[in-house]
């Protein structure tokens, strides 16, 4: 199984949002585990550094964050025509319109986020956390 993490997951973890962190700390097990391939896009790594560095106010300690998650996750670069492509789509989020087609090129089965409504036109089925832990549960069987 192979699937897109939306940055708001990984944000959870990172700067410890009590409500989301122990699901989304399971979905990096998860990946971590090898028998499901993890990825960001290439464009939420640049917002995750953005974000992880206003939460921890040191550019080392960003960085080193960062190297540790890319070492657990992969990272699927946005083509142009990812972002041609996204103009195109129903999706009304330029961003997640671009994930979704990063997603689609990439063969992911699956984004896993929080925002499900806004993946609603997404040709990549949107799941939470929660359905994710559910299915890769299944997938191991």
């Amino acid at each position: 199984m192979k699937v897109l993490i939306d940055t708001n997951i990984a944000l959870d973890l990172m700067t410890n949002r009590q409500e989301f962190q122990d699901e989304a700390a399971k979905v990096f097990t998860i990946c971590a585990g090898g028998l499901v391939q993890g990825f960001f896009s290439s464009n939420s790594v640049c917002d995750l550094h953005y974000v992880l560095h206003h939460h921890l106010h040191d550019e080392h300690l960003t960085r080193n964050a960062l190297e540790t998650w890319l070492n657990l996750v992969g990272v699927l670069d946005v083509t142009g025509d990812d972002c041609l492509k996204a103009i195109q789509s129903k999706t009304t989020d330029y961003e997640e319109a671009v994930m979704e087609q990063t997603a689609k090129r990439n063969c992911c089965d699956y984004i896993v986020t929080r925002n499900l409504r806004d993946f609603a036109h997404s040709p990549v089925p949107a799941v939470s956390p929660q359905q994710f832990i559910g299915l890769a549960l299944h997938y191991r069987s």
